[in-house]
């Protein structure tokens, strides 16, 4: 797993929620983006609502693997959509409910490889304490509108299994991540 990401300052490094997909991209008009999906949708420069190698700064997109998972990026572990066979990324989202690590998965659609297999996607909404994760509804107190309904008709509960939602999930530096909802598209 990895989280989506585009080194705006060239420097190779994450630095940053604003190189994230998340509440702090900025969008055109100075307003920052509601979710990871909004955020996405700013480089959707033909507008066919999928993020591809026809959209002007495809090519600039990143998959972050924190390997170590130190939470900082290290030499190695940015990668271009291409070394995983990404060739188009879904910006459709439905409205999750599924938490995983005290993570809400508030935003879900599929991304295609080159081998015309689909593959989930979600905007993560991270927990800020995944020792004390909180309930599914301390997790919904921020999220928008349509996420709701969704979540509380499945009586989601926090997961119990111990797969990670993404490498460095429980470790990821806290200073890289807005400083309100929290959410990210993981892929």
């Amino acid at each position: 797993d990895g989280l989506l990401v585009m080194d705006r300052n060239g420097d190779g490094k994450i630095n940053d929620g604003t190189e994230l997909f998340g509440v702090a991209t900025q969008k055109a008009d100075g307003s920052r983006a509601g979710n990871g999906y909004e955020a996405m949708k700013i480089e959707d420069s033909n507008q066919d609502g999928k993020l591809t190698a026809a959209d002007a700064r495809y090519s600039e997109l990143k998959l972050w693997v924190d390997a170590n998972q130190d939470g900082k990026t290290d030499d190695g572990e940015l990668h271009g959509l291409a070394d995983f066979g990404v060739v188009s990324l879904d910006l459709s989202a439905l409205a999750g409910s599924e938490v995983d690590n005290g993570n809400l998965l508030g935003l879900t659609s599929s991304y295609t490889t080159a081998d015309g297999a689909t593959h989930d996607m979600a905007d993560v909404w991270f927990a800020k304490d995944v020792a004390a994760a909180p309930a599914l509804n301390e997790l919904l107190a921020g999220a928008p509108a349509e996420v709701l309904p969704a979540a509380l008709s499945t009586g989601a509960a926090p997961a119990t299994s111990t797969h990670q939602a993404s490498a460095g999930v429980v470790s990821i530096d806290r200073n890289l991540l807005p400083t309100d909802d929290k959410n990210l598209p993981l892929i």
